[in-house]
C-alpha cells in the first residue's frame, strides 16, 4: 500500500489522514462483526432450546459510527401466550441492537444530545457530517480499494 501511495503523483497529509481513517473503520466493524457472531453463537449454546426454536440464519446491517456492520446471526422462533410465532433474534434483544430502524445506540444517543443542544435542522446537519465520512468509506470501498491498491483479503 506505501508503494501505491508514494507512486502517487501528489498526496496531502489530508489524504494519508482519510486513508488511517477508513482503515481504522473497516478494521473496526470486522472486529464488531467477529464479536457479534461471536455472541450470537454463544446466546445459541445457551438459549432454552425449549422455548426458542431455531430456524435458521439471517445476514443483516447495522449502521454504527464507524460505517455498515453486516452481520449473520440465529433467528428464532417463540410460542406466544396466543398461540402465534414470533421471530426473535436473541443477538439482537440481549445487546439492544437496532431498537430504532437500523441505527445503532451510539448513533441514536448522538442524535438526541445534538437535539437537546440545536435545531432539528442543525442535528440533521450535524449528525450527516459526522457520520458522512465513515459511511461514504462503505458506499465507496471498492473504489477506495482499488484506488490504494488494497485487497479484498
Amino acid at each position: 500500500m506505501s508503494e501505491t501511495i508514494l507512486t502517487k503523483e501528489r498526496i496531502t497529509f489530508k489524504d494519508i489522514e482519510q486513508i488511517g481513517f477508513n482503515l481504522a473503520c473497516e478494521i473496526t466493524n470486522k472486529i464488531l462483526e467477529t464479536l457479534l457472531e461471536s455472541y450470537d453463537k454463544e446466546a445459541m449454546e445457551n438459549r432454552d432450546k425449549a422455548k426458542y426454536r431455531h430456524k435458521g440464519y439471517e445476514t443483516t446491517t447495522v449502521k454504527a459510527k464507524t460505517g455498515l456492520v453486516k452481520y449473520t446471526r440465529a433467528k428464532y422462533l417463540v410460542k406466544q401466550d396466543d398461540g402465534t410465532n414470533k421471530c426473535v433474534y436473541l443477538t439482537d434483544e440481549e445487546l439492544e441492537i437496532k431498537q430504532i430502524g437500523q441505527f445503532s445506540g451510539g448513533i441514536i444517543d448522538l442524535i438526541v444530545k445534538n437535539i437537546k443542544e440545536v435545531s432539528y435542522r442543525c442535528t440533521a446537519e450535524n449528525i450527516n457530517k459526522m457520520l458522512y465520512t465513515s459511511w461514504q468509506f462503505d458506499r465507496n470501498h471498492i473504489e477506495y480499494k482499488r484506488e490504494f491498491g488494497i485487497s479484498e483479503k
